[in-house]
């Protein structure tokens, strides 16, 4: 079942795990009943930044000193299955 709505009181640069399920292909001929269409679920970690537009963007590096994030990923939330916090944002 997908989490349609992410409800967690999620806070800047919060650590989290997202498994989502990833759009999958398969090249060259075959039978339709040959091709797998098992999920294709992926974990991400990262820090969250924010969620707009039906999308959670996340960040795999931050430099506190130039305050850059890099390393961005955009997932879009009906993709998304499971969201755990890992460790709550550090206050600066």
């Amino acid at each position: 079942m997908f989490l349609r709505r992410i409800s967690l009181p999620l806070k800047r640069y919060d650590v989290v795990m997202i498994d989502w399920d990833d759009a999958a292909g398969q090249g060259g001929w075959n039978a339709d009943e040959q091709v797998l269409l098992s999920p294709h679920i992926v974990h991400t970690v990262g820090m969250f930044l924010r969620k707009k537009n039906n999308r959670m963007l996340l960040c795999q590096n931050y430099c506190h000193a130039a305050q850059n994030n890099g390393g961005f990923m955009s997932i879009p939330e009906k993709m998304i299955r499971r969201v755990r916090v890992l460790k709550r944002a550090i206050k600066s």
